[in-house]
């Protein structure tokens, strides 16, 4: 299923606010990267996927309907 990706923040100024019609693939690490396939220029930053509003940090399944987010790293204060 092809569904648009929000991105924030230096992730944004890469990849637009909103990337278009990517197929979502069957887990975060094949979407992470097709993602730096797109975007080459990703390689040389640090991101988050948040999936459903919640941060992934491991491989997680994705079914296609979930809402995604490309971000940056941010820090508490």
């Amino acid at each position: 299923m092809s569904r648009a990706i929000q991105s924030y923040g230096k992730i944004a100024e890469i990849t637009g606010t909103q990337v278009d019609n990517i197929k979502i693939p069957s887990d975060t690490e094949m979407l992470r990267n097709l993602l730096l396939e797109k975007f080459p220029e990703l390689k040389n930053h640090s991101f988050l996927l948040a999936v459903n509003r919640n941060i992934v940090n491991e491989k997680k399944a994705l079914s296609g309907d979930e809402e995604i987010a490309i971000m940056p790293p941010f820090s508490g204060g």
